[in-house]
């Protein structure tokens, strides 16, 4: 089953090859007299910079420790620093907290030291966000519905640049991206139109999209993705203690050591992850794994960024999609904690997409990569909205149960939402005599609903025959519904509602 999972042994190999085709250092850079600086490696021309009211970082290699060095912006002087030599990196390094810089730009960004000048230009400022996961957020924007359309169309958001990291694991934490597979590049459709696979993420680029209509600022996008990798690959070892019961070892913290660490010292306004399919064998660790991974993100970004980068940052992921091989409902539920629903007390400040509804049976990669990643991105960005208005009742979230209650053999079930009904099937409840619960059986059960639409009900006598209901879910399936038609969305805004499982 896990080959289902690594479509991808070319990109195996090419990793560890000589023929990964990738940018090194030094790719981009405006240098004159004798070279005794240099920038990190992500740092280049075109580039997004995070916008006030954070600072952004910005640091580089030099040859000698104690070089002085004057930061300008726009020819402004700004700041002065040192180099100092770091024994980790085994290094001497310089790093720099920019002033809080107002969206906007063209900028040109320059570090001198008494024999060399470098700069970056064309840099914008606004927000950077991080997109993350394994193949279908890696997933290419040409391989998407509407996907060439998207690329023909890129070329009017020049205030959009992304960057792509390449393929990477290491057994140890890095501190520069080793390789980028797509350095800092204005939106266009040869940016955004690699081969398959390669560059640019569909999902970042269309979620990116939308914030940027949203909002009218500079958006910068990361995809550091790597196909058919398992959440523990991306957790660092705090991650791994805190949820000893992991049992996926192979790629423990490899992915976190090449593609994220190398990335904390950059100032983001937040992260999008699309990830699970590789650890739905064994769904019961996902709900430690997530919540910590995403604990231990902020608080690490936050300290890499000198306390720039919020150490509450919004975090998106997308529930998983349709696929009939595997545990995808107990995997879906781990996702929010065992909650159902975000955020929530283990997982705040997140929100979500539900995709169970997006099936995509003749794909050409699998059904287990849907082409419909525009919808994700459209509800990534009504998630997204449901923070920002700091409410989790508000009409950019599916509808979800806030109350169960049985009454003369008739459950009732009251969501926060007034509902969109498009089947009667989708929930099932256990039945058992008193304490029997833990060997009942789960049996299919049709609903019905108020006048308000506000309320499901389900008549337990008929399934339950005189027995007790232990418990009700709804789409605890793997494939639940056709496409964009399973039983419950919101009224008006077409989102749908998220499973569930409920016991009394």
């Amino acid at each position: 089953m896990r080959n289902q999972f690594f479509p991808f042994l070319w990109v195996l190999l090419m990793i560890h090859g000589p023929f990964l085709c990738c940018t090194t250092p030094d790719p981009q850079w405006n240098i004159s007299g004798s070279q005794n600086i240099r920038f990190a490696t992500y740092y280049s021309n075109n580039m997004v910079l995070q916008r006030s009211p954070q600072r952004a970082i910005i640091w580089g290699y030099s040859t000698h420790s104690n070089t002085n060095l004057t930061i300008k912006i726009d020819d402004i002087i700004v700041l002065k620093t040192t180099s100092y030599f770091h024994p980790v990196i085994n290094a001497s390094i310089w790093t720099v907290k920019l002033p809080a810089k107002e969206a906007g730009g063209p900028h040109v960004i320059t570090v001198q030291s008494s024999l060399s000048t470098i700069r970056l230009v064309n840099v914008l400022f606004g927000d950077v966000w991080i997109c993350s996961g394994q193949s279908n957020m890696q997933f290419t924007t040409m391989m998407a519905f509407n996907g060439s359309n998207e690329a023909k169309g890129s070329i009017h958001y020049p205030h959009i640049r992304v960057f792509t990291t390449a393929y990477m694991a290491a057994n140890q934490p890095e501190y520069d991206v080793k390789c980028a597979l797509e350095q800092w590049s204005v939106a266009s459709p040869e940016a955004l139109a690699s081969s398959a696979w390669m560059y640019f993420s569909a999902i970042c680029w269309m979620y990116g999209r939308r914030l940027y209509e949203e909002h009218r600022i500079p958006i910068g996008l990361v995809s550091s993705t790597y196909g058919g990798t398992p959440i523990e690959g991306w957790s660092s070892p705090e991650v791994l203690n805190k949820c000893p019961e992991t049992k996926i070892s192979f790629t423990k913290s490899s992915f976190w050591n090449a593609m994220i660490h190398p990335l904390l010292n950059m100032t983001i306004h937040g992260i999008i992850w699309y990830q699970g399919e590789s650890n739905s064998q064994h769904p019961q660790q996902y709900s430690c794994l997530f919540p910590a991974m995403v604990a231990d993100w902020r608080q690490k970004f936050n300290e890499g960024s000198y306390n720039q980068t919020s150490s509450t940052f919004p975090f998106g992921f997308v529930q998983l999609a349709p696929y009939n091989k595997l545990q995808f409902p107990a995997l879906r539920w781990a996702q929010t904690a065992n909650k159902g629903y975000v955020p929530n007390e283990k997982l705040p400040n997140v929100f979500m997409a539900v995709a169970m509804d997006l099936p995509d049976p003749t794909s050409p990669y699998g059904s287990v990569h849907p082409r419909y990643k525009e919808d994700i991105a459209d509800r990534l960005i009504k998630g997204l909205k449901s923070l920002e208005y700091n409410t989790i009742n508000n009409a950019y979230q599916g509808p979800f149960p806030q109350t169960f209650l049985i009454k003369n053999g008739e459950i009732e079930i009251h969501y926060n939402r007034v509902l969109d009904i498009r089947s009667q099937k989708g929930f099932q409840i256990s039945c058992a005599k008193h304490n029997e619960c833990r060997n009942s059986m789960w049996l299919s059960i049709e609903s019905s609903t108020n006048e308000n639409q506000t309320s499901i009900f389900l008549s337990s006598n008929v399934t339950c025959y005189g027995e007790c209901v232990c418990d009700i879910r709804y789409a605890w399936q793997d494939s639940p519904c056709p496409l964009k038609k399973c039983p419950i969305y919101s009224q008006g805004t077409n989102l749908p509602a998220a499973p569930f499982w409920h016991r009394f």
